[in-house]
């Protein structure tokens, strides 16, 4: 069967001429706007429907439904947070596993005091 295969390719692939460089097989392209209507749409339709019945919605998934309100929540937030202020911001990695493991060790030994 390959060889069948192979024979069908190649008859195929013997009548394609190439495109010449800088050369599109679509000339005229996608229509601009196209790939983002839909898309542009539906937040336009989304943002609407927030404006009237947002807070209502998150208040009332808020108490039927932690889990999915946290969710929600997790999903929105950036996957790694960077702190630009407060008492660790200027440390470096290897300072702040440091503290890290000093804080580990004081823990350890606080827990092992009657």
């Amino acid at each position: 069967m390959p060889k069948v295969v192979s024979e069908l390719t190649e008859r195929k692939q013997r009548n394609l001429v190439p495109f010449k460089p800088g050369q599109s097989g679509n000339p005229k392209g996608r229509p601009k706007g196209a790939r983002n209507k839909l898309g542009e749409e539906f937040l336009t339709q989304l943002c609407e429907d927030f404006e009237v019945h947002g807070a209502a919605v998150i208040e009332r998934v808020r108490q039927e439904d932690p889990a999915t309100y946290i969710r929600v929540i997790a999903g929105l937030l950036p996957i790694e947070l960077k702190s630009s202020s407060g008492p660790f911001a200027e440390l470096s990695i290897e300072e702040l596993e440091l503290i890290a493991s000093a804080a580990r060790a004081a823990l350890a030994l606080s827990n092992s005091m009657p």
